[in-house]
């Protein structure tokens, strides 16, 4: 250790740099490896923030928040809630707020966070409760500094039980709104979304205010047969609707109206909300009557929008035909065509990969997710097709199955009926 310690440090600083970018999970021993590396290590090292938070007052989260608060080299953090709290949360339990106070307050202090990210894709089940007042406090304590915010509680959050929020503080809608002047990226997907969502840009007599949203995405599945890959019921319904009642999934929920929240946006957008909007897209799986109806609808408020997409389904997917391509696919494949009336397939995860591409953030191998960058062109959304299987490839292996009697009929949509199909876009 004592040579290292005699290297210059424009030396020091290049073997931590080639660190970080080949090895990261590799950069905490570097930095344990002499005083000087952990010093030029240690502005990358809590570059980037995975915090898990447990049932545990030793967890990491508790660690983190003696240990960090005030640190200014933090840019990114995602907060991962671990199933323990978040059952502790359905349940009530009093010990599960016990991390609350001081977390907001160590967020708060991060002064310069940038990204913050709460995504629970794949970490939950039906047992688990993510309040939205504790996410309302989660996201009011933000520091100011906060560009890039992502929501994504896979649907678990409850706003209320039995009657509306009383406190505007306990509202997550309405704290979200307070940031969206601010910032540039959004993503949200909620169990309960309203109008007031968007509040704080309403305009009076002496002001019109504007949002520095670039690009945004919020998931709006109505119907109260949805599902997520996981079986939670994943409907979005208005939070400010008195008659919504969390509970069983049988009862008569009053789901967000997806059009009177789209003529909102382009309404602000009219009055110059959003002057840098590149991309806002509102996502759902349903069409009209809350069913799919072999389209898929894109609206995009950045170019005022809707993109109708053929898709079908799939008589099966998965191994049952021992094709490579479809090893890591879900057993329900959809069929979907694109501008250049191309068809492919893929499950509900590949097309959603493929439709919301130019909104979907980034997941990096330490677990920490940031927002999408670039500059996109002003034209309407289109897919990409990289994470799809040709179906004229699987036509062809669908012939050789056919033939060889591994299967006695066709498992793909009919050829013809796809012909007459064309992607359609509607502009507002």
């Amino acid at each position: 250790m004592s040579q290292l310690e005699k290297l210059p440090n424009e030396l020091l600083c290049d073997i931590v740099d080639r660190v970080s970018a080949t090895s990261f999970e590799s950069l905490p021993n570097l930095a344990l490896a002499c005083k000087r590396l952990h010093n030029l290590s240690a502005p990358l090292l809590w570059n980037h923030v995975l915090l898990p938070w447990r049932l545990n007052m030793r967890s990491p989260i508790a660690r983190f928040i003696v240990a960090h608060r005030g640190n200014k080299n933090i840019r990114a953090l995602r907060l991962q809630p671990q199933r323990s709290i978040l059952n502790a949360f359905r349940i009530g339990m009093k010990h599960a707020f016990d991390h609350l106070d001081a977390l907001c307050e160590c967020l708060g202090s991060l002064s310069g966070l940038k990204t913050f990210s709460l995504f629970l894709d794949g970490l939950v089940d039906s047992r688990c409760t993510l309040p939205g007042p504790v996410l309302a406090r989660i996201v009011r304590a933000l520091p100011p500094s906060i560009i890039h915010l992502e929501l994504d509680t896979e649907c678990i959050d409850r706003i209320y039980e039995d009657e509306l929020v009383k406190d505007p503080n306990d509202h997550l809608c309405l704290a979200i709104s307070d940031r969206v002047p601010y910032l540039e990226t959004l993503r949200v997907r909620l169990s309960c979304i309203c109008l007031g969502l968007f509040s704080s840009l309403t305009s009076t007599a002496t002001t019109r205010p504007k949002s520095k949203l670039q690009r945004a995405f919020i998931r709006c599945d109505t119907s109260p047969n949805s599902e997520s890959h996981l079986g939670i019921t994943s409907q979005v319904c208005d939070c400010r609707l008195p008659q919504f009642k969390v509970g069983s999934r049988g009862q008569n929920y009053e789901a967000l109206a997806v059009d009177k929240l789209a003529a909102l946006l382009l309404c602000l957008q009219t009055a110059g909300s959003f002057p840098d909007l590149q991309r806002f897209i509102l996502f759902s799986w349903q069409g009209k009557d809350n069913k799919f109806d072999n389209q898929l609808h894109i609206r995009d408020i950045a170019t005022r929008s809707t993109t109708h997409y053929p898709a079908k389904y799939t008589l099966r997917g998965g191994n049952d035909l021992n094709v490579p391509e479809l090893e890591d696919k879900d057993y329900t494949c959809y069929m979907i065509r694109s501008h250049d009336s191309i068809d492919f397939v893929g499950d509900r995860k590949d097309l959603e990969s493929a439709i919301l591409h130019e909104v979907a953030w980034k997941e990096l191998p330490t677990g920490v997710r940031l927002a999408p960058t670039g500059r996109l062109p002003p034209k309407t959304p289109r897919l990409c097709t990289d994470g799809l299987v040709s179906a004229s490839y699987l036509r062809i292996k669908e012939q050789e199955f056919l033939s060889s009697g591994a299967i006695e009929e066709p498992w793909l949509p009919d050829a013809a009926s796809m012909s007459r199909a064309a992607v359609i876009v509607d502009e507002e």
